[in-house]
């Protein structure tokens, strides 16, 4: 499952070489958007549920997330400001440089404190980078979710039911992180999904897809439609479970926030390296759909590289994660 999730992402920030892509290719990206609505929403549904499935220490959980979370968040964002300052002061390369923050020579207090934690702008520096800093930041709070939901579990359903289907923008985060709480701590099994009727689940998503693509400003079908994506594509993934390139697929899941966390820069790439290629529709399509395959390839190959001769570094970036 979070090999897909992944994926999902990276098409995410996919786009065309071209401002004016014709319409036709307008409503393929409206229904892949579709598709991967369901990808942010379902990862922190899954890192609450992981969590608040067993007891945990409120003190050993900050331990271990401060590791896989927080530490590479620093080092990778102050890597991309060091970066981006060597660019801008290098003779022949500043002009390529994004200056979307300003010279960063030029920053002054406000400005590196938005850097590290987005709190004016809404992203880090890095902005991948925001899904773990939201993600440490509800690990802060893991307890008060806990005692919520046990004392008030109706009272939480009803708020999280609100939020997911009328409210956009950061309690996004908490009301999924929410439902995972309220699934696990109501050990509400998985297997409810499993029971599911699987043609029913394939026409209610695919209505869902277009009803979203033609009224895309509805929260209501988004939301539903991202509820019943994570339902079809859990029920997607399990299909794999039996099949013999299973442990392919897990080697492969093993990367995925390493995929998440290189796509963004090598998206940039190959957006520069596309937009010389020519811009008709059919190179448009093709470009669409192929580089976010070739980006996860080569984000695995990076990941593959780095550990085999810099397993340190390796290790500090992605937080000593077991492939």
């Amino acid at each position: 499952m979070k090999l897909w999730l992944a994926i999902m992402v990276v098409f995410i920030h996919t786009g065309f070489s071209v401002d004016d892509a014709p319409a036709y290719l307008e409503i393929f990206r409206a229904v892949v958007g579709s598709i991967t609505g369901c990808a942010v929403p379902a990862f922190f549904f899954m890192s609450a549920m992981f969590l608040y499935r067993k007891p945990f220490s409120w003190r050993e959980n900050m331990r271990r997330k401060i590791r896989t979370l927080l530490i590479p968040y620093l080092v990778i964002n102050t890597l991309c400001i060091i970066i981006i300052f060597a660019s801008q002061v290098t003779f022949g390369v500043n002009p390529y440089v994004s200056n979307m923050m300003g010279v960063i020579s030029d920053w002054g207090f406000m400005q590196w404190i938005d850097a590290y934690t987005g709190i004016f702008t809404g992203f880090p520096r890095f902005s991948v980078l925001w899904f773990m800093r939201d993600l440490f930041v509800l690990n802060i709070f893991a307890g008060i979710f806990v005692y919520i939901t046990d004392r008030f579990p109706k009272i939480m359903l009803c708020v999280l039911v609100l939020l997911m289907l009328f409210y956009q923008g950061i309690l996004s985060a908490v009301c999924f992180w929410g439902f995972g709480c309220l699934v696990a701590r109501r050990q509400i099994s998985l297997d409810v999904v499993d029971k599911l009727n699987s043609w029913v689940i394939c026409a209610l998503y695919f209505a869902l897809i277009a009803a979203n693509v033609i009224s895309p400003e509805n929260l209501l079908i988004s939301r539903s439609c991202s509820l019943v994506g994570g339902i079809f594509w859990y029920k997607f993934a399990t299909r794999f479970s039996d099949l013999s390139v299973k442990k392919y697929l897990l080697w492969l899941s093993g990367f995925s926030f390493n995929i998440y966390i290189f796509h963004r820069t090598l998206m940039g790439a190959s957006g520069r390296i596309f937009a010389l290629f020519p811009t008709t529709p059919l190179f448009q399509l093709m470009q669409y759909i192929c580089v976010p395959f070739i980006v996860v390839v080569y984000c695995v190959m990076i990941s593959v590289f780095l550990r085999r001769y810099f397993p340190r570094f390796y290790g500090v970036i992605t937080g000593d994660r077991k492939i």
